[in-house]
């Protein structure tokens, strides 16, 4: 009687023989698994796939997206408007730092053109540069420069001086300690002429007779004359101030921006009443300065005001002069 046996799949053959199943394994490839084993890995496989859709479904939904998106542009509009904020507030800044360095630069240069001013060698000039920086003509300030020794002869007829330099000039100023005499060329009763590299100034008579009268032959120099002229111009909403320079013998720069937007630029004149103590009597004008004003001035207040932005911005400074009339020659004493 032929032998019966109970299978995986739960059915019962004769001749001792089951369902057998294939399943590529890798390397089992083409083994024969009972039926059993191949209906769980069926089941198996089949509930991973169920999952997996099941994590495909829960993703981001399209309004989700457009969402994140709007929040994403909302956080970039937000940074870039503070970016152009901290932009325009850096060109806020710098503008104003521009402005103050203008001030005070502009500030600097009328200061050193003061302390200049009428001063050649150790002799000293009490002349008023100007009526005031807004009139036509500005502010101009004279000062000595390439100073050179002098040579003097007196023959019978007349007196000649001579000094050498490679330069034209056309102003010079003969100083010793004891005296100061400003000359231009084409000047009345002085024949300025150019000899071999040197200059010749020759006049009629002796040397008491001409420039050279109570001068110090010790200290006596020649000096060429600089200058230096400021003005005021209208340039749109405020006033701009140029400056000028020209020196002998050299080609005339071209005008020096110094400031702009300026809004008032004012000097007020301290004028020594007394040496001991020192006593200022001050004055707001230039043209209110009498030529005795001028030998006693001591004192020069600046003050500069420069409009940016709505917004005004200014600088003081005062600058100490020598008098020209030092106190050792006051009648006080």
């Amino acid at each position: 009687m032929p032998r019966r046996v109970e299978c995986d799949d739960g059915a019962v053959r004769a001749a001792g023989r089951c369902r057998l199943c294939a399943v590529d394994l890798g390397r089992e490839s083409g083994r024969r698994w009972p039926w059993s084993f191949c209906s769980s890995l069926r089941a198996g496989i089949g509930s991973a796939l169920a999952v997996a859709a099941g994590v495909r479904d829960q993703g981001f939904s399209l309004v989700e997206m457009m969402v994140a998106m709007s929040l994403g542009l909302l956080v970039l509009a937000l940074a870039l408007q503070g970016a152009l904020t901290m932009q325009g507030s850096l060109r806020a800044l710098e503008s104003r730092l521009r402005r103050h360095q203008d001030g005070q630069f502009a500030l600097a240069q009328l200061a050193e053109s003061w302390r200049r001013h009428g001063r050649f060698a150790c002799a000293q000039a009490a002349e008023s540069p100007g009526r005031g920086f807004e009139a036509p003509e500005g502010m101009r300030f004279r000062y000595g420069v390439s100073a050179a020794t002098v040579s003097v002869t007196e023959e019978a007829t007349q007196t000649m001086l001579r000094w050498h330099s490679e330069a034209d000039w056309e102003e010079a100023a003969l100083a010793s300690c004891s005296s100061l005499r400003l000359l231009t060329q084409g000047e009345p009763g002085l024949q300025w002429r150019r000899e071999s590299g040197a200059h010749v100034l020759a006049w009629q008579g002796d040397a008491a007779a001409g420039p050279l009268r109570g001068a110090d032959s010790a200290s006596l120099e020649v000096l060429a004359i600089a200058s230096q002229r400021y003005v005021l111009r209208r340039e749109g909403e405020g006033d701009a101030l140029w400056l000028e320079e020209s020196r002998p013998g050299l080609a005339a720069e071209p005008p020096q921006l110094l400031a702009t937007g300026v809004a008032a630029l004012r000097q007020r004149f301290g004028i020594r009443r007394a040496c001991r103590p020192l006593e200022l009597t001050w004055r707001e004008q230039a043209e209110q300065l009498s030529v005795e004003d001028w030998m006693r001035l001591s004192r020069v207040e600046l003050s500069l005001e420069i409009q940016s932005d709505g917004r005004r911005q200014g600088w003081t400074t005062v600058v100490a002069l020598t008098p020209a009339l030092p106190c050792a020659l006051e009648p006080s004493g």
